[in-house]
């Protein structure tokens, strides 16, 4: 959505009782959406989206302890079965990708609150074996921006982006690099002299398989979210079934997951009835990133990212998008149709 429009929604939200909302909507289930909590900056996340404090978190959580039901990853389950259930006032926790704040700051905060939430690991970065392609990116925007590279660098740069096709002006074109053509990452890293493996060593910016374990047996849940991170809708169906065969492989083989949860990267956009339909067989639940939204898969949830531009409070954040739900709702364009 448009930026001025979305304020607009935002602003007009504050008229409104949550629980009006909540009512004319019909939609009291909502699954927010985190990476990472941190009281400190993070220079691999800093370029690609907002990065909240703990005290922001502990106050979304507390509003939303204050206004829903806490429930578990299994009570998404009997939702499919039964999408009436989606009308109480319910809430479960979700974060992806298994960064390692998750178990130093957030999940502490979470078990002192009594609120379980469900954490989707990618199955090659667990242990900091690798590293996200959009972390590197991030990584390297504060490299360049830091230290300005020579007149050569620009220009070797500027070569292997045209090597991709792409065009390089600026550290901010970074951003335009995608799984597909990830090496350029690499190879950027070598003009500059960024070790991305000395950074995983040293920063470790992953939980490991010790301290994933040791949260499940705190309560908390846990599920794929694929191999390496690519977005769905740019790989073949070979490569798709792949990702999600072999990052819940991981968690099969070395958690106690009672049911098989997978998170898409990135969006779940252009994926039809037969992708879902190919994959049930491995997959109870599945989540999307596409704000408060209904599902033509009644076993795929949309989630509300909470790491917005801009971001206010979680009452304004959720507030905003039950007005906006309802504004699609009344132009039928309220459910993601398959």
């Amino acid at each position: 959505m448009h930026p001025v429009l979305y304020d607009i929604f935002r602003k007009s939200s504050a008229l409104v009782p949550l629980s009006i909302l909540i009512r004319i909507t019909g939609q009291g289930l909502v699954l927010p959406l985190y990476h990472v909590i941190s009281d400190n900056p993070l220079k691999h996340i800093k370029h690609l989206y907002k990065v909240l404090d703990s005290k922001t978190f502990e106050k979304d959580i507390d509003f939303l302890l204050k206004n829903y039901e806490v429930v578990t990853p299994e009570y998404l389950i009997k939702c499919a079965e039964n999408p009436e259930l989606r009308k109480n006032k319910a809430f479960l926790i979700t974060f992806d990708d298994g960064l390692r704040e998750f178990y130093e700051v957030a999940a502490p905060i979470l078990k002192r609150k009594g609120v379980p939430a469900i954490c989707f690991l990618n199955s090659d970065f667990v242990d900091n074996k690798d590293l996200f392609y959009r972390l590197k990116v991030s990584l390297l925007i504060e490299e360049i921006n830091k230290v300005e590279p020579s007149n050569s660098a620009f220009i070797k740069i500027r070569s292997a982006f045209e090597a991709y096709g792409l065009i390089y002006r600026g550290a901010s074109d970074l951003l335009k690099i995608k799984f597909i053509n990830k090496k350029l990452l690499d190879k950027v890293a070598e003009i500059i002299s960024f070790d991305f493996q000395s950074f995983l060593k040293n920063t470790q910016p992953y939980m490991n398989l010790s301290e994933i374990k040791e949260l499940e047996k705190q309560g908390f849940y846990f599920g794929a979210h694929s191999v390496n991170h690519p977005e769905f809708r740019f790989i073949d169906s070979t490569e798709q079934q792949f990702q999600i065969n072999e990052s819940l492989k991981f968690v099969q083989n070395n958690l106690h997951p009672q049911s098989n949860f997978f998170a898409f990267p990135f969006t779940d956009y252009g994926l039809d009835k037969s992708f879902f339909e190919s994959i049930k067989p491995q997959v109870d639940i599945s989540f999307g990133t596409a704000n408060l939204k209904l599902d033509d898969i009644p076993s795929n949830f949309q989630r509300i990212p909470m790491e917005i531009p801009n971001r206010s409070d979680a009452q304004t954040i959720l507030k905003t998008e039950y007005l906006i739900f309802y504004a699609k709702k009344i132009f039928g364009l309220e459910r993601i149709k398959r």
